[in-house]
């Protein structure tokens, strides 16, 4: 239990616990965060938390933001967990890292996911590396993350966080019905929902589009690949590579995503993507059936549609289900050497031996099929 009434006693704890190379973050974060509550930070002298931080971080040779990751970590752990008892960060077994990725998840990625991750980092089954990816996946576009230390002010408080008091003070066993904002997935969310689930579940539709009994050797995805063509540029939303075996040649699989009937009418430049792959679909979220008519009247049969069934629910692996609407029959694309030689050669680096490459057999692949390596944001100039 926390006791402390003397800022002396506690910056001797934290000293203590910041030069041993196996610390517990925990108890770094118990004892600044009362000495932020008791203000015991005044007996020094110093004119805010902020400076006390500043201070304490110097005397141990550590950077401040070390600290106030740990402070932020410990504050997040308690609102998730609903408590205001600072004894209760001693049952968290996720990592400041891992926390902190929450955090920015909840932020951004539709309520369902984060519910779900959350129940995953908080019983420490996720790594995490996964748990930076998928806070990479839902990221706003040239959005920033917020790290070092709070706004002045807002040092050690909840609003740091993005939180409300009043989430905070509530009662921890009143149990609330599902809002609308858990239920609904805005505007801006479908998108990135739409291609974390092309990504988890890669295998499985691009083995059902192409017809293949078995799972790909080799495969690997990339997000909003821009290209130059014919004096244009153009911006692919989604893309996969797939190997299927060594003696079969490779498959290009382009998707775009469209999140509404005005997105699909605003893109007038579809039509080109098909020089650079074997197979094209659109994916569109499977409850917008007057979208999924139009596409279905206005593109041909070499078109696949790809159904994202956000009213399924989510999945452990953090997606939502695909399903196969329209099979897209297999192109023969013109400058797909284009995209070989860009990414096949210099990102994807695989060998005839397979070396560097994903495998679908990889023990630490994601559930669903996702490959080795992070999706990445590639410019291909013809």
């Amino acid at each position: 239990m926390i006791d402390i009434d003397k800022l002396e006693k506690a910056e001797k704890q934290i000293e203590q616990l910041l030069i041993t190379p196996e610390s517990s973050w925990r108890e770094v974060a118990k004892i600044a965060i009362a000495v932020r509550e008791k203000e015991l930070f005044k007996q020094s002298g110093q004119t805010s938390f902020t400076a006390w931080v500043h201070h304490i971080a110097k005397k141990c040779d550590r950077q401040p933001s070390l600290i106030w990751r740990y402070i932020k970590a410990g504050k997040y752990y308690l609102y998730t967990v609903g408590s205001k008892e600072i004894d209760e960060i001693d049952n968290a077994v996720a990592s400041p890292e891992a926390l902190e990725n929450l955090e920015k998840v909840e932020r951004n990625a539709p309520a369902p996911v984060y519910e779900k991750l959350k129940e995953q980092v908080l019983q420490g089954n996720i790594t995490v590396k996964e748990t930076r990816q998928i806070e990479q996946q839902y990221r706003p576009i040239n959005g920033k993350t917020n790290r070092g230390r709070p706004t002045k002010g807002n040092e050690g408080k909840y609003e740091h966080l993005g939180l409300v008091a009043e989430e905070i003070n509530s009662d921890s066993n009143e149990t609330e019905t599902e809002t609308e904002r858990q239920r609904e997935i805005s505007k801006e969310q479908i998108a990135p929902s739409i291609a974390h689930s092309l990504k988890i579940n890669l295998v499985n539709w691009t083995k059902t589009c192409a017809e293949m009994r078995y799972p790909p050797k080799h495969y690997q995805d990339h997000t909003e690949v821009r290209i130059n063509f014919e004096k244009k540029r153009l911006r692919i939303d989604f893309m996969a590579v797939i190997r299927w075996s060594y003696k079969r040649p490779k498959d290009v699989f382009v998707v775009e995503i469209k999140s509404s009937q005005q997105d699909f009418a605003s893109d007038h430049k579809w039509q080109k993507y098909l020089h650079f792959c074997h197979y094209f679909c659109f994916a569109i979220p499977s409850d917008d059936l007057d979208l999924i008519k139009t596409i279905s009247q206005t593109t041909n049969d070499k078109v696949g549609i790809l159904l994202i069934d956000f009213k399924g629910g989510v999945r452990e692996n953090l997606s939502y289900p695909v399903e196969v609407y329209r099979y897209p029959i297999k192109l023969k694309p013109s400058s797909v050497s284009l995209i070989y030689e860009t990414l096949y050669e210099r990102v994807l680096n695989w060998s005839a031996s397979g070396s560097g490459s994903a495998s679908a057999s990889d023990s630490d692949s994601v559930a669903g099929g996702e490959g080795e390596g992070e999706g990445e944001k590639i410019y291909i100039n013809e």
